[in-house]
Order: C-alpha cells, then structure tokens, then sequence
C-alpha cells in the first residue's frame, strides 16, 4: 500500500536531519541563507478570521455562540502551530530546491540545471560578452526573487505580475487545469502581453530566452510542491516517517524517496505530472469554416448572446458589465492552501470581466491566440471554455475583433444576472 505524507510536528533536530538528508539526495550544499518562502500571509489571515468571530459573539444568538468559542479555539490553536508548520514546509521545500543564488535541480523534474545556472543568482556578466542571472536581470523588479510576483514595482501595476508558483498561465495552447507548453511560455517572453505592463523580450538570444522559460518553470514546480505540502500536512502518516528520517539509515532514505516520488513524480497526483504531459494537451485549432467575415460576425454575434453565454460576464454592452459583483484576485478565490503564498501587503484587485470594446485586447491577440483562449478558457480568472462546437469559435473569434468598431445597438437586457448568486 502506497504511503504518502500527512501531518507532523518533528523537533527541529528532525528537521535539520530531514533538510540534510533531502540535500544529500540532491547533492547540493546548504550552507546558503535560504530566503525563498513563506510569507505572514497564513498568520494574517488566521487573524482576520479570528478577530471576525470574535466580533460576531456579540449580536450572535445563544446557541450559535458555543460553535462560535469552538471555532475561535481551533484558529487559535492552528494559529500557534502555524510557525511550526511554516519551518516544516520551508525546511522541506528549500532543502529539495535550494536558494535563488544555489539553486537545486531534483532529476525528478527534468529540468535542465545548466539553464537553471544562466538565469539564476546574481547578475554577472564577462569580458567575453556572456552574462548569468538572467532572471534577477530582466523580470525580478516585476516577478519577485521567489517568483510570487510581489517584486518591487509589482505594487504600482495592474494587474500584478503573475505569481509562478501556483502554476496556473493564462495565455496558452492548452486546456483549463493544464500547464503551458515550453513554447507557450517563448511565445510569451517574445512578444510580451499586450494591456499589462508584461514587455516583450525579442532581442534576446534565443539561449537566454530558454533559459528564462526553464526558470519560470522551476519556480512554478517549486510553488506548486509547497503548496501541496501544505494542503496536505493535516493528514495522517508523516510523523512515523519523520521520525524514521532522524534516525537515517533506511528509514531515512524511505522518506528522502517517498517526499520526491509522491510530491514531484506520481504519474497521477505528483507535481511533474501535468507539466510532463503539456504537449500531449494541445488543443486542436480547426479550420474556418468558408462563410464570409460579415456572415461570421453575425453568427459571432448571436453566440455571444446566445448559447455561448459570454453575455452572463461581459455584459449587454460587451464592455465587461455583465456581472452585478465582482469577485477579488487570487487571494480571496482559491483554497485556503494557496493563501499561504499570497503576499499580503498588497491590496487585493478586482477581477473584472474584459471590456472587449477596447481595441487592445489583453494578451497575445492573433486569431489562433483568441481562438484558443475561447475555445479553451482562461485559468485562474473563471473564464470558461463556451460549449459550441471548435467551429463556431471561430465566429466568436470574428465577433470579439469587431466589437471596438461595433456601432449596433447592443444585445438584449438580461432579466436576470445569472452570475450573481
């Protein structure tokens, strides 16, 4: 029976033995200040909801306040764990992926270390024109040194740059819940997305560019094993196999397999899992079907108000009003797990549906990039894929492209927002 990892709380001996044990599996030196993760987002947040319930015994009725005293107990009680669970979840990760300026490359992942060593570290460069920190060069005042999108002029942007380590990519050939493809992610480096403050990196070597790719990868690899450590770490088993892992030997080296086998490699659940299957993903592109451009927008047309619901979210003007509330950024949208990586000293952004009346459209805007964003929808903003068959998106396609020089009255008045629940 397959083991896997759950809940512990080991000495810190346990975890020096345990970070020791996962760098000698990697061969790699940790004598490097690791300074990659954990935010006080989880304490910040506990509070909150602390605070809130507390504040909530006041005007609550009698039989609601008991449930109320529990429930604060309980956030009370995670919230002076969480420093434990906090070293635990580090210790783990950076012994598995080092430092921005030692990065450790798992074989597990595939990656290429030598890339990994170009766009890591510090910037340098030699007399013979050839430079490293590629990463910290080009996208770290936007990205963050560990990736989580919170660099130094990340604050004053909107939307934020987005943060690797959930491993979600909005503009791709893949299908929602997939991860890009390398070539998805050169396209992007390239051309940059158009109504974000994201540039185009053309005039790089093609070299430095997969080494970038290969970056954004890691850190994305790395975010995701962290957060999984977390969603997981209240299950049962882990204690046993930290315990063992202290005591070296076989326990040990049970434990060093289990963490990279289970987190990185199962071919169900584990990290490199649909990274590895990216390409098998590709969505197919269809041909258009032969009608003309003022028939296709038309027919665009009726989809849009139509069976293709687009109207429920951008709204009868198509302007991005179709919604009577809108819902905050990743923060406030995703699991509890993933708020253990949001930087929280950012004000949350609204995500709105596009006002697809603008004639820049966010991303990259060629007709197989807007037909493979229909077709598949976006992840991590809740746009989903329409479902009409792969030959009306093209329509759609036509449609959203006309919309900024549309001067037709719009569609008709919904009599209820269906999206406001």
């Amino acid at each position: 029976m397959k083991r896997t990892l759950s809940k512990a709380r080991p000495s810190v001996l346990a975890l020096v033995t345990l970070a020791a044990s996962l760098a000698s599996l990697a061969g790699c030196d940790q004598s490097s200040q690791a300074y990659f993760t954990a935010t006080s987002a989880p304490k910040a947040e506990i509070q909150r909801s602390i605070d809130r319930l507390d504040a909530s015994l006041a005007t609550a009725k009698d039989e609601q306040k008991e449930d109320i005293r529990t429930s604060i107990k309980n956030l009370e009680e995670e919230l002076g764990a969480l420093p434990e669970k906090q070293r635990i979840v580090t210790t783990i990760v950076d012994a598995m992926f080092g430092t921005p300026d030692k990065p450790i490359v798992l074989s597990a992942t595939g990656l290429d270390a030598n890339k990994i060593r170009l766009a890591a570290g510090p910037t340098t460069a030699n007399q013979d024109g050839n430079t490293g920190g590629l990463y910290r060069r080009h996208c770290v005042h936007c990205h963050g040194v560990a990736g989580n999108g919170a660099g130094p002029t990340a604050e004053f942007l909107n939307p934020y740059p987005r943060d690797f380590r959930h491993g979600w990519f909005k503009f791709k050939s893949t299908g929602i819940n997939e991860k890009p493809t390398d070539d998805d992610l050169r396209r992007i480096l390239r051309e940059g997305i158009n109504g974000t403050a994201m540039p185009s990196f053309k005039l790089l070597p093609a070299a430095e560019i997969d080494a970038l790719v290969e970056y954004v990868k890691y850190l994305s690899i790395r975010g995701e094993v962290e957060n999984t450590l977390y969603k997981r770490f209240d299950d049962d088993g882990i204690k046993e196999m930290l315990a063992g892992a202290m005591k070296g030997g076989e326990a040990g080296d049970e434990f060093r397999a289990l963490i990279i086998e289970d987190l990185l490699s199962d071919e169900a659940t584990g990290v490199m899992a649909t990274w590895k299957r990216a390409n098998e993903r590709i969505v197919e592109v269809v041909p258009r079907p032969e009608v003309s451009s003022e028939e296709s927008i038309q027919k665009g047309r009726e989809i849009f108000y139509g069976k293709g619901g687009c109207v429920q979210c951008h709204g009868d003007s198509a302007m991005g009003d179709g919604q009577t509330y809108y819902v905050n950024d990743i923060d406030a949208t995703r699991s509890n797990a993933i708020k253990q990586l949001v930087n929280p000293s950012f004000p949350m952004q609204a995500l709105k549906p596009r006002n697809l009346r603008y004639t820049v459209i966010r991303g990259p805007s060629r007709d197989i990039d807007l037909y493979r964003r229909l077709r598949n929808g976006i992840d991590a903003v809740g746009m989903p894929a329409p479902t009409i068959p792969p030959e009306e998106v093209w329509h759609l396609v036509d449609y959203v492209k006309s919309l900024p020089y549309e001067f037709n009255e719009p569609g008709p008045t919904q009599s209820e927002n269906t999206r406001a629940n």
